[in-house]
């Protein structure tokens, strides 16, 4: 699955096509937020799962 599911817009039945549940959550909650926190949300995503990756490896 590539991230372009993702850019699915506001259509109910494209929002979850192809999307796992986590993925559909993640998005919803990106879309409820301004622009602004949404880069904040989105660093903030990156430095967790680094963080899990290095746990894991």
């Amino acid at each position: 699955m590539t991230s372009s599911y993702l850019l699915t817009g506001d259509d109910p039945k494209e929002k979850i096509k192809a999307q796992t549940k986590y993925e559909k959550e993640l998005l919803e909650i990106m879309r409820k937020t301004t622009p602004q926190n949404q880069k904040v949300l989105l660093d903030a995503m990156h430095a967790l799962s680094q963080s899990l990756d290095k746990k894991k490896g």
